[in-house]
């Protein structure tokens, strides 16, 4: 199961570093990284639920069943292109100061980042309050980018 979300995470990130290279990072405003993450989220909940959906399951897994940390290394790897994009990132906007980071990195990741893919994945699985089938919630998902965005840009 490891192995199998590894793939499909370094097949997804491949896709997303053709349209973005890691070299690019340096080319825009912190906040316009920021956002295009908010953005693949959302896309991935558009295109790519499945994804979604096997994250989250496998998210379930790894927490419930006692995974170790070394059966994850290499699951850990698929994900370097993201987490030296949100680094980058976060220290870019310590430069340019596009938008807030008078709160560590990890916790602005997890408010702001970790919590757009949560919301995308939950919508994707239709573990929603009110949910309809074959229901089409990019407006909402929208909704809370606007949300994210807002508080990235507010410094208090």
């Amino acid at each position: 199961m490891v192995a199998v979300c590894a793939a499909k995470w370094k097949e997804y990130l491949d896709e997303l570093d053709a349209k973005r290279p890691l070299s690019s990072i340096g080319d825009i405003p912190a906040i316009d990284r920021f956002t295009f993450t908010l953005d693949s989220y959302i896309d991935m909940y558009r295109y790519h639920k499945d994804l979604l959906q096997y994250n989250d399951n496998f998210n379930h897994y790894v927490t419930h069943e006692g995974v170790r940390e070394e059966q994850l290394e290499e699951f850990h790897a698929s994900l370097y292109s993201v987490d030296t994009r949100l680094e980058w990132m976060y220290e870019k906007a310590k430069e340019d100061h596009t938008f807030r980071t008078d709160i560590p990195r990890e916790e602005f990741m997890r408010v702001t980042v970790h919590t757009m893919m949560t919301a995308c994945a939950y919508y994707a699985g239709g573990f929603i309050w009110g949910a309809e089938d074959n229901r089409d919630y990019t407006p909402e998902l929208l909704r809370i980018k606007e949300m994210i965005l807002n508080y990235a840009k507010t410094s208090e």
